[in-house]
């Protein structure tokens, strides 16, 4: 724990640099006011490798068995009618300098302090309780399977963290690290691929870490944290108190074939502002040339939010994922600019829209953010609320000064909704859909760069459709406006 809690005194310092980190305020009624601390680490590793391509993770058709929308799993979801499967990860020490661990291994990290980079771990069936363990370059840590190999993390904080690049952690049960190191601690994760919570130091994340086949539940922030180049596949994150995958300031990554659900649940603080399934700020904001890739993953039962995006989210794919049961937006990108929301299946989400509020949302939201493309979504019924929407808020607002202060660092870089379209989506008995801003946002609109065009409403009769505080007529929406 001591190269966690090295730097508060630096982390301080820091803060008030750079203002309060932020978090979005989503589209609850609330305004973000949160302080989370930055916490660096001295020491950092000067070798990072370049970032991995994610070319030997393809998805992979073979074998698929098309399952029809409306069929259900086990847990009672509908899955999307093309799945796509993740390649499975075949984890082996291949040759690396290897170790058999044994339970409960409460001295792993000390193993792990004193071994050279490189090392692979295998982790024997049984229960353990290890934590804080600080990854080195090339380490693997590979359990018999997360059914039999379990991490019992009660009364801990962390399980494995750091800046190490090419990390491999596979096989794993990862339960209960349920002590906060912060305040806010979303931050934070029973995985998580930096060296300190908030640390935003050069070097202060992992990055190409390969994780797959984990299982992360009962942690009082997130599940992981991701960090550069991160691969997390075949996974699931539950009942984590506030989101269950979580990143800031990373490039890069690919999040797939996982299931995400029922986190949220806990009343942390900075739940209100931050709950969701999946939940990243500030990505490839460094590296714009660089892809993050949701894809192909189940997400629902979240407290509020499916998959959020906020903050300086530059060129981000949302793909082919399964999204339910959620109060508010399913998918939402805030304050961002660059990304792709294309063949999602969502349902159950969204209790409610308001075409004449500044802070209006749907199923599927684009706010303040720039360069979009929504393509070949279905929705397939919410629970009242629209089911595409553009909002322009008129942030920032009075009393945003953490935000007003990224703007001034030159971190956040855009707050206009602009270059957005929605095309070929199908919508499922949706009452409605537009784009929307309040009257104090009717300066920043930029409705001329707007596109609906070839979306399906026929299976919706009756609904709304609006566009600049006006309610169009299907018919109207065509012929003045050229949408469809």
């Amino acid at each position: 724990m001591a190269k966690i809690w090295g730097g508060v005194v630096s982390a301080v310092v820091l803060l008030a640099v750079l203002g309060l980190f932020v978090v979005g305020r989503g589209d609850s009624s609330e305004v973000s006011t949160s302080e989370q601390a930055v916490v660096s680490q001295a020491g950092l590793a000067e070798d990072r490798s370049t970032a991995s391509t994610l070319s030997g993770y393809l998805f992979d058709d073979s074998g698929d068995e098309e399952t029809a929308s409306g069929d259900s799993e086990p847990n009672g979801s509908r899955v999307n009618d093309q799945p796509k499967e993740v390649t499975p990860f075949a984890a082996s020490c291949d040759g690396a300098p290897t170790k058999q661990i044994s339970p409960p291994a409460g001295d792993l990290a000390a193993i792990v302090e004193g071994d050279a980079p490189g090392t692979c771990y295998q982790l024997a069936a049984g229960e353990y309780r290890f934590s804080d363990v600080f990854a080195k370059d090339g380490m693997s840590f590979i359990g018999d399977s997360f059914e039999t190999t379990t991490v019992n993390g009660s009364g801990k904080s962390l399980g494995f963290y750091g800046n190490a690049s090419n990390v491999t952690i596979v096989n794993i049960d990862f339960r209960d690290f349920d002590v906060p190191l912060h305040s806010n601690p979303q931050g934070q994760g029973a995985i998580m691929g930096a060296t300190g919570i908030w640390d935003w130091a050069e070097n202060a994340h992992g990055m190409s870490w390969r994780i797959d086949s984990v299982s992360i539940s009962g942690g009082p922030g997130s599940g992981i944290v991701l960090g550069d180049n991160f691969t997390v596949t075949n996974s699931e994150f539950f009942d984590n108190d506030i989101t269950g995958v979580a990143g800031f300031n990373f490039n890069g990554g690919l999040l797939a074939n996982n299931k995400i659900y029922n986190n949220s649940s806990g009343g942390a603080p900075g739940a209100s502002v931050n709950d969701a399934g999946v939940k990243v700020v500030f990505v490839n904001a460094e590296d714009p040339q660089q892809t993050f890739t949701v894809q192909g993953n189940e997400v629902w039962g979240n407290d509020r939010i499916g998959i959020w995006c906020d903050l300086e989210c530059v060129n981000i794919d949302v793909i082919e994922n399964t999204v339910h049961a959620h109060s508010r937006a399913g998918i939402f990108f805030e304050i961002s600019r660059g990304g792709r929301i294309i063949g999602n299946l969502l349902y159950d989400n969204h209790d409610g829209s308001d075409f004449l509020s500044e802070w209006n949302s749907g199923a599927i939201t684009v706010a303040d953010t720039a360069d979009v493309l929504v393509d070949g979504n279905t929705i397939d019924g919410t629970r009242g609320g629209a089911g595409l929407v553009i909002q322009q808020t008129s942030r920032p607002k009075a009393g945003e000064t953490w935000l007003l202060d990224q703007v001034a660092q030159g971190r956040v870089t855009n707050l206009e909704a602009k270059n957005i379209t929605f095309s070929n989506n199908t919508l499922i008995d949706v009452p409605s859909v537009g784009a929307s801003h309040g009257e104090s946002a009717s300066n920043k609109t930029n409705y001329d760069t707007f596109s609906f065009t070839g979306n399906d409403y026929s299976q919706s009769p009756g609904i709304e459709l609006w566009f600049n505080r006006t309610l169009y007529s299907e018919s109207d929406w065509q012929s003045q406006l050229g949408f469809s």
